[in-house]
C-alpha cells in the first residue's frame, strides 16, 4: 500500500496555514509547556476533506456515523469538530481547488495509546471514504480543567 503524499505546493499552502495560526503574543515560545500549572498534554488536529471521487461528498449523516464508530469509542472523554473548507492547488489544471472539510480536535495526554488511536482515525477514514490524504497537526497544550464545585 503506497502512503499518500500531498504535493508540494498543496504543502507548502497547508504549512503556511498552520504557521499562521501560531503566532502569539505571549513572552514564552509557542508550544513552551514548562511553566504550565495544569496538565502537559498535545492537541491533535485531523483535517478530514469531504470531497469523493466522482464528484460525491461524505454527506453528514456519514460522518455521524464515522464518528459515531471510529472516534468516540476511541476517544470517550471528549473531542470537538469544527466545520471548514479547504484550499489547494490542482497542479494538473493551475486553478485553486476548495472542499467542504472537518476539523477533528483532540486534546490528550501524550501517550502511545493516544497516537495509535489517532492514526486508526485517520486510516479509516482513508479507506472509507476513498480519500488521497488526511492531514495531522500537533502542537503541546497546557491543559487546566475548572470544575463546579456547586454542581449537583
Amino acid at each position: 500500500m503506497s502512503r499518500p503524499r500531498l504535493r508540494p505546493s498543496a504543502g507548502l499552502l497547508v504549512a503556511a496555514l498552520l504557521l499562521a495560526g501560531c503566532a502569539s503574543t505571549s513572552r514564552e515560545p509557542p508550544g513552551d509547556t514548562a511553566s504550565c500549572t495544569g496538565s502537559a498534554w498535545q492537541e491533535t488536529r485531523l483535517f478530514l476533506g469531504r470531497g469523493m471521487p466522482g464528484g460525491r461528498e461524505v454527506s453528514e449523516r456519514a460522518w455521524n456515523a464515522f464518528v459515531a464508530e471510529a472516534v468516540a469509542p476511541r476517544f470517550r472523554d471528549g473531542f470537538t469538530v469544527h466545520d471548514a473548507r479547504g484550499h489547494w492547488l490542482d497542479e494538473a489544471t493551475g486553478h485553486t481547488e476548495a472542499e467542504r472539510s472537518k476539523v477533528l480536535v483532540v486534546l490528550h495526554p501524550r501517550e502511545r495509546a493516544a497516537d495509535i488511536a489517532l492514526r486508526e482515525i485517520g486510516e479509516d477514514y482513508l479507506a472509507r471514504f476513498r480519500q488521497q490524504t488526511v492531514l495531522r497537526a500537533d502542537r503541546p497544550v497546557c491543559v487546566t480543567f475548572y470544575e463546579n464545585s456547586r454542581a449537583p
